[in-house]
Formats: C-alpha cells, sequence, structure tokens
C-alpha cells in the first residue's frame, strides 16, 4: 500500500506499508507512521495489482497534527456521572397520582451524554434542559423545521436519561422521531430503554425497533414491556447517523 499527499499540483509518494506474513481472520491492517509531519489538503491511497479479481475496504483513516489548544475543551452538555442513589426513595400514597397509570417522565429535564464529545456551541443540538422531549406536543409536519424537535448532531449516540424522582413501575415506552432522509436524518433502526433502580446500575429492558419504509416520515411506536419493572431512572439510547431529531419520550 502506498501513502501519497499532494504538493504544489502533484502527488508525492511520503511511505509504503507491506501486508504481514500471517493474516488473521483474512484481515489485514495497514498503518503508517511519518517521521514528520506534511502539509497537504489531498491524501492518496494506492494499491498494486491484485491477484484476485476483488478487493474489500473497511475503513479508511488520516491523523491530523493539532497545536495544544489555548483553552481546555468545554463539553457541549454537562457529562457528569449520575451518583448512586443508595436509599430507596417511594411517592407518597396519597399523592393524587399515586394507582394511576401516567407519563413518569413529564415536564422533566434529562441529562444528555455523548459518545463522543461534543464542544460547547457545537450547531445542530438543543441544549440539554430543553423541554421539548417531555413537553407533550408533537410535531405536526414531518420536517426539520417544525419547532417542537429537539436536535442531536454528530457524537456517534446519545444516552438520554430521566430521574422519576422515586422509585416507580414501569409497564411500557413510547417513541416519537423524524426520518428525513435528504436533510441527513436517518431511520434509527432500534432505541434501546434501560432502567436503574439507583442511577448507576442498569440493566437493558427492551431493543425497540422503529421500522420504515419511507425516505420521509414520523417514527411513533408505543412499546409494552414483558413485565413490570421496578425503577427510579430510565435511559433511552440510541444512534446519531449524523443527526437525530426527536419531539417527544414517555415512560
Amino acid at each position: 500500500l502506498d501513502v501519497s499527499v499532494e504538493q504544489d499540483g502533484q502527488f508525492v509518494t511520503v511511505g509504503r506499508v507491506y501486508a504481514p506474513e500471517t493474516v488473521r481472520d483474512g484481515v489485514v491492517s495497514y498503518r503508517l507512521a511519518l517521521p514528520v509531519t506534511v502539509r497537504t489538503q489531498r491524501v492518496a491511497f494506492s494499491f498494486p495489482a491484485q491477484e484476485r479479481s476483488l478487493l474489500l475496504l473497511e475503513e479508511l483513516s488520516v491523523g491530523a497534527f493539532r497545536e495544544k489548544q489555548e483553552t481546555p475543551f468545554v463539553n457541549f452538555y454537562s457529562e457528569i456521572p449520575i451518583e448512586r442513589v443508595a436509599k430507596p426513595v417511594y411517592f407518597p400514597a396519597s399523592g393524587k397520582s399515586y394507582g394511576k397509570r401516567i407519563n413518569l417522565i413529564s415536564g422533566l429535564t434529562q441529562r444528555i451524554f455523548s459518545y463522543v464529545p461534543l464542544a460547547a456551541g457545537t450547531f445542530g443540538n438543543s441544549p440539554e434542559d430543553s423541554p421539548l422531549l417531555t413537553d407533550g406536543a408533537y410535531a405536526s409536519n414531518a420536517s426539520y423545521t417544525d419547532p417542537t424537535y429537539c436536535k442531536f448532531g454528530g457524537g456517534e449516540a446519545r444516552d438520554v436519561v430521566y430521574d422519576f424522582g422515586a422509585l416507580a413501575a414501569v409497564d411500557g415506552f413510547s417513541l416519537s422521531f423524524l426520518r428525513e432522509d435528504d436533510v441527513g436524518i436517518n431511520d434509527l433502526v432500534y432505541v434501546m430503554f434501560y432502567l436503574s433502580d439507583d442511577g448507576v446500575d442498569w440493566y437493558g429492558v427492551h431493543a425497540a425497533a422503529l421500522p420504515s419504509s419511507q425516505a420521509t416520515e414520523f417514527l411513533r411506536f408505543d412499546y409494552a414491556l414483558d413485565r413490570v419493572y421496578r425503577a427510579r431512572f430510565a435511559r433511552f439510547s440510541f444512534r446519531v447517523r449524523p443527526n437525530a431529531y426527536c419531539d417527544e419520550l414517555q415512560v
């Protein structure tokens, strides 16, 4: 494998990497570390003629050098770990909603965690304290321009966490997302739903499939759990490829 970079309009070879003598599982990984940094806008990977007629590439990447930042990195979300709840807390039996089936996260704000750090000010994301996910308002238009959507952009995936404030009996949840392929809001395939008693130890309860057949449509589904679970915290985990728009979550 030859690696070249563009210099003054021409490509110059900066290194060659040979395949190892032994190959495991038929997968070969090449890595070229340059002795110095090279300034360029274009990189070319050149493969020699193959004995076989088929060459499969899984991933290509180029490492970039950056000077040390003058200011420390600041996350878009708070990214503060949830403290373990040591003592169980229960809803009072005298409460007006006690014994009724309600939406446990109605009106609550959430904690959001990104799988890849996002810098403060990153475009295309709603703030962590956005009320849009639990305000009971659904989008009337299957379009990113509808103001009821909470926006997630970049960062690979998200964990959205809610604290009910006390232990509750959970028997289901609801999701409402947007698919709009033309603007990079792709289908999610599935959303993982987790529950926790203490906010630290989580258990997966349901892998929620979001079947989709249209390039633009609402993805709105209700899910009944296999049994009733006791929990204080709920977590929704989903991919962001490269954007995800959600107008409502319920538990």
